[in-house]
Order: C-alpha cells, then structure tokens, then sequence
C-alpha cells in the first residue's frame, strides 16, 4: 500500500468570520512527515534578531505547495486534519500563482481528510484532539492550540520553536489516526461528555471526491434540536471556484 504523507500549517490568525471571506491569513510555519520518516519543517527564513520570518513568503508558501503536489503525484497518500476546509484553502490562496492553486484543488479532490469524511457520514466533523483519545494515542501538545501558536509565533525563537514542535506532534498525530483507522475500519472519538463513540469505515479512509459522492447523512435530529445542519460546501465550496471568481491576485 502507498505511504502516507500527513501535514499540517499554522497561520497568523484564524479563518475569516465570513466564509467567502480571504483564506490568505499568512503561513507562520508547516510541517509534513511521510510514513515511516521524520519530520520535515517548513518556515520563513531566520532574520537578524535569530527569529524566523513572521510569515512565509509566497515563494516559501510555493514550495511547501508544489512538494504536495508532486507528492501525490507519485501516488502518496496525502492526509490532514481539516484540510480541505482550511489547510489547503489557505495554502491555495497564499501561494499568489495560478498554477498552484489549480493543482491545490486537483491535490484536495484526492487526498484524505477524515474530519471532512465524519461530516459526510454522519453530518457533523470530529477533530483529531477527540479522535487521538478515541485510539488511546499521545494526542495533542498540552497547552497549545492554534490560536495560541498564533498569537506567539511573534516572540522569541523559542517560541516559534515550541509552535513547531507543536505543529510536529499534530502531523505524528494525524498519521497515527490516519493508520488506526485503516486497521480498524471505524472512527473512533470521544465526545466533548466524555463518551467514546464509534463510526464503521469499511472501506478505510476515503478521498474528498468519494466522501463528496456519499450520500447526504440524515441531520433530522439536529434540526429537531434547532441547529442548522451545514452544507458540504462550508469545506470544499472553494474547489469549484476560480481564481477570477475571488480575484485573488
């Protein structure tokens, strides 16, 4: 079987309030780790006070771009957490480049996103912090959370080098989940109460375009509750999209 090759960014600052909004919130640093391999690290160069750049550059951000596309081009398996939704959204955006964003939407249609594939299933996504305790695994940095990395990449080196190292054990994490689901052939988490719930796979993991084939999941009892289901395309409406549609550049 393909190796897997998991990734994870962390931005500026959060996604935009509205939707439609711009997903080019700055790339602080990344991290991807194939199968079997160590990490690789991704940032903006270091500058004179011994700190890396407080974002990536657009050419920075092409590079960690096109290693993802030419990754699963040779057929690896490209895994995130949340990924079609924003990860690869804001790499798409970041990168300023035609090509890229083309290839990103080619990228997202094909890799694998178990957060997206849970909302295609049952109607509602599952984060990797309830997943990791669902398969007894390390999980998460203690502590840290995105906006936290975030709002300290701009201090010391030290920080930056704990936002990576945070960064780092989200992608271990990521592929840990990405492996136990595809042993298991079910989702397993632990809801916000504490209850460890179960969702079968039996074909393992899915790409984005097979879950965006599933059929429609009843959201009956949400709505019964007065919450209003969300549509598929919160995630992946900006595959269908152009770049002259948003005029990003």
């Amino acid at each position: 079987m393909t190796k897997w090759l998991a990734f994870d960014i962390e931005t500026s600052q959060g996604p935009p309030t509205a939707h439609e909004g711009s997903y080019a919130i700055g790339v602080t640093c990344a991290v991807t780790q194939i199968e079997g391999a160590g990490p690789i690290r991704w940032h903006g160069e270091a500058q004179p006070n011994g700190c890396y750049a407080l974002r990536m550059s657009a050419a920075a951000v092409r590079a960690l771009a096109l290693y993802l596309v030419q990754y699963a081009a040779s057929g690896y398996r490209i895994v995130g957490l949340n990924s079609l939704g924003f990860d690869l959204r804001v790499l798409a955006e970041e990168s300023q480049d035609q090509y890229i964003f083309a290839h990103l939407r080619d990228v997202a249609l094909e890799h694998y996103d178990p957060c997206f594939q849970m909302f295609c299933q049952r109607g509602f996504p599952v984060g990797l912090s309830a997943l990791a305790k669902g398969f007894g695994l390390e999980g998460k940095t203690e502590g840290m959370d995105g906006e936290t990395a975030a709002a300290i990449w701009s201090g010391s080196r030290q920080d930056q080098e704990d936002v990576l190292a945070y960064c780092e054990q989200d992608v271990k994490t990521t592929l840990d989940v990405a492996l136990n689901i595809e042993s298991a052939t079910m989702m397993q988490w632990v809801s916000k109460k504490g209850k460890r719930l179960f969702e079968a796979t039996p074909n393992g993991l899915l790409t984005v375009s097979e879950c965006m084939a599933l059929p429609l999941p009843d959201t009956g009892w949400m709505e019964r509750s007065g919450r209003e289901p969300w549509a598929r395309e919160k995630f992946s409406g900006w595959i269908e999209e152009t770049q002259c549609d948003k005029k990003l550049f």
